[in-house]
């Protein structure tokens, strides 16, 4: 039987009408989501579907989403359409076109999404590998890159980046161009991709140092120094200019986590205090130095800074998500020790570190430094 997904699919292929149908089911109430992410500079932000394909983007304060988009670019609608119009065969159409198929497949559902340092595109990768990417401007009027029947904007580009698992993108180069797409891949868990190119040409460079599946990657300030966190507890920061040369890529690459590393974020300080990384407006003025630290959290419930030039763990906060912390009458009832509980995820802001754990409790560390 087909999947939800792939009827999903066939439905908009079969559909003869132009005129964009949003979901009834499209609103904030209904929506399950796995991930958010923030456009830069703009009152906007994308969630990923815990049930479908699709992302959507939203205006803060807004009940209904702007904007649906789909990971299928509109040319390969129309090739998949072309075959047959009815929906009753088009099991038999995948078929026929093994790679879009086998796309979808991989596509799954968003597990993680970046903008842009400008703003103007953002890209997400899919469960199984699919990187996707879609110009945030163009998605307003439809014109160069179409819809489905639903509305939903289609990508500009898409690509397995990875043959096993999808799980962290991010755009490289301080351009809107190359991504470098992380996970689990027997040619590289890290690779980087150019979608201005042909999908059997966009490969760029691959980073083969972290063994485990990458958990996490983020490009630091200044566009060419990226940094990749894995299971195995792993971090490391590498410049993605040295990729095809004769030098090693990698800067250096340290153990920094008892377990999974799953959070990561950068944060820069001053003899005073620390302050959040530039603004994306003039980011590109900026290099990572002595100032700048990365931010890590994962299994040990562990919140590590770490000095992005020599990879030294500058100073860290232990036990930040604690049933001390979560449920004090209990833990006083039971006159047991603290137990700990792993980051599920952090990002820095003006008023500090803010951390989730798998407690389901939000904190807010003020100052590390």
């Amino acid at each position: 039987a087909a999947s939800p997904q792939s009827r999903r699919l066939q439905a908009s292929l079969s559909a003869q009408s132009p005129t964009p149908q949003r979901s009834p089911s499209t609103d904030a109430k209904r929506t399950v989501s796995k991930m958010l992410v923030a456009h830069p500079y703009r009152q906007l932000f994308l969630s990923g579907c815990k049930d479908t394909a699709r992302i959507k983007l939203w205006q803060y304060d807004g009940p209904r989403p702007l904007r649906l988009f789909t990971p299928v670019p509109h040319h390969d609608l129309q090739q998949l359409a072309s075959m047959n119009h009815d929906m009753f065969s088009m099991s038999a159409n995948f078929a026929k076109s093994q790679s879009l198929a086998s796309k979808m497949s991989h596509w799954g559902k968003a597990v993680d999404m970046c903008f842009s340092e400008n703003g103007q595109r953002f890209a997400s990768i899919g469960q199984g590998g699919v990187v996707a990417v879609w110009s945030l401007d163009s998605s307003f009027t439809n014109t160069s890159v179409g819809t489905d029947v639903d509305g939903a904007t289609c990508s500009e580009w898409w690509h397995t980046c990875l043959e096993a698992q999808g799980r962290s993108v991010s755009f490289v180069g301080g351009s809107s161009a190359v991504v470098a797409a992380a996970g689990q891949c027997n040619a590289g868990n890290v690779s980087m991709w150019n979608t201005s190119l042909p999908e059997r040409g966009a490969c760029v460079g691959r980073l083969r140092n972290h063994k485990a599946a990458v958990n996490k990657v983020k490009t630091l300030p200044g566009g060419w120094l990226l940094a990749a966190a894995d299971d195995a507890g792993t971090l490391s920061v590498s410049d993605v200019r040295m990729l095809g040369s004769d030098r090693d890529p990698v800067i250096w690459s340290t153990k920094a986590c008892k377990g999974v590393i799953r959070a990561m974020d950068t944060i820069s300080y001053e003899s005073g205090g620390w302050r959040r990384p530039p603004s994306a407006s003039r980011r590109h003025h900026f290099m990572p130095g002595n100032d700048t630290a990365i931010v890590t959290g994962g299994d040990d419930g562990i919140v590590r800074l770490w000095d992005v030039n020599t990879g030294t763990l500058i100073q860290q906060s232990e036990r930040v998500h604690t049933a001390a912390a979560s449920t004090p009458r209990l833990l006083s009832l039971a006159g047991a020790p603290s137990a700990k509980y792993a980051i599920s995820g952090l990002a820095v802001c003006d008023e500090g570190i803010i951390t989730s754990g798998t407690d389901g409790v939000v904190r807010l560390l003020p100052r590390l430094l």
